[in-house]
């Protein structure tokens, strides 16, 4: 994972939003690649090598 690698942010009357920064190895939704995604409870994320489920909670 790069240090700057993405950014998760919130955004009112659409929710929780991830964006890849032009990382080298890219960003991963459920498997696929994407480089700006709206999450929600269950996703699966993948930042590099390094892999986290979103909950969704503060």
């Amino acid at each position: 994972m790069a240090p700057r690698h993405a950014v998760l942010y919130w955004e009112d009357g659409v929710g929780w939003l991830l964006r890849d920064l032009r990382s080298p190895s890219g960003m991963w939704i459920d498997g696929l690649r994407s480089g700006h995604h709206r999450l929600r409870p269950g996703k699966l994320i993948g930042l590099g090598r390094v892999q986290f489920r979103f909950l969704g909670q503060p």
